[in-house]
């Protein structure tokens, strides 16, 4: 009963983010670039996203190795 409803009416903040074991490396994670770092946490912290990016350079990999197989 003491709140105000401006306050009710607000989203929830959300969770602090969790760290991954690569950021506690300061001076490896001062060198990387936002790209990288975002690229970084989002393969370390969703396993689905980690496997489908082994995945798919694995496939692109056997597709060139396959092409170059059949042109020589």
């Amino acid at each position: 009963m003491q709140a105000k409803t401006s306050e009710l009416l607000l989203p929830k903040a959300p969770k602090n983010g969790s760290r991954i074991l690569l950021e506690k490396i300061k001076p490896f994670w001062q060198h990387l670039s936002f790209n990288y770092k975002v690229t970084l946490r989002n393969i370390f912290r969703y396993k689905v996203k980690m496997i489908m990016t082994i995945l798919g350079i694995a496939g692109c990999t056997g597709l060139l190795m396959m092409g170059f197989g059949i042109r020589d």
